[in-house]
């Protein structure tokens, strides 16, 4: 069997959380807050796994992720939480209605939903468990934004809980074309990360 690498040439997510699986890194039972079309368990599914999402047509649940009921705190040992992070530009049909996410949305808006949904996924997370977040380093507008370090500072800011970054997880994408007749003046980032906490 071959080594689990934190770039493991996965070409997708759930070939991604397979690997993460045999490390042993999660456990039922399992909360996925933005299950959508339930791709992330294409390859290991849970044995207990709680799928929530906002649209009723996707999910078991229909739970706010930044702000989760009171009855699943400290309750599961791994928490998924996969909010969208493309900050701004036209609205794309096929992958954005993925994340109900058809109307514009902006970049402020977009940080709050990862900020609070990711410390919603923390506070979800019970002692000893793991709880990992999509998220993505990109430049929007010329600004760089590391949506990796801002998720880590969110969590790490929690008052009542502790965690500990344990590794970040890199998925290689194929980025979007750039688009014609505009100059490329900065990388453009293929790399999507699911960074992992463990509460302690």
């Amino acid at each position: 069997m071959t080594d689990v690498l934190a770039a493991g040439g996965w070409r997708n997510n759930a070939e991604m959380i397979a690997d993460i699986a045999r490390l042993g890194w999660i456990d039922s039972p399992v909360l996925d807050l933005t299950y959508g079309l339930g791709k992330f368990w294409d390859k290991h599914r849970p044995a207990e796994l709680v799928a929530n999402d906002l649209d009723p047509k996707r999910g078991d649940f229909t739970e706010d992720a930044r702000q989760p009921p009171h009855q699943w705190w400290d309750r599961f040992q791994a928490v998924v939480y996969d909010p969208p992070y493309r900050l701004a530009g036209r609205r794309d049909q096929g992958f954005d209605d993925r994340y109900g996410l058809l109307e514009p949305t902006t970049r402020a808006e977009m940080l709050e939903l990862i900020v609070r949904g990711s410390q919603g996924a923390a506070r979800c997370t019970a002692v000893g468990g793991r709880c990992f977040v999509k998220c993505q380093a990109m430049i929007n507008g010329g600004t760089y934004t590391d949506q990796p370090r801002i998720v880590q500072d969110a969590i790490e800011a929690l008052p009542d809980e502790k965690f500990v970054l344990e590794g970040r997880f890199y998925l290689i994408t194929r980025p979007r074309k750039q688009p014609a007749g505009r100059v490329q003046r900065t990388p453009r980032n293929n790399v999507s990360q699911l960074v992992a906490f463990r509460r302690v």
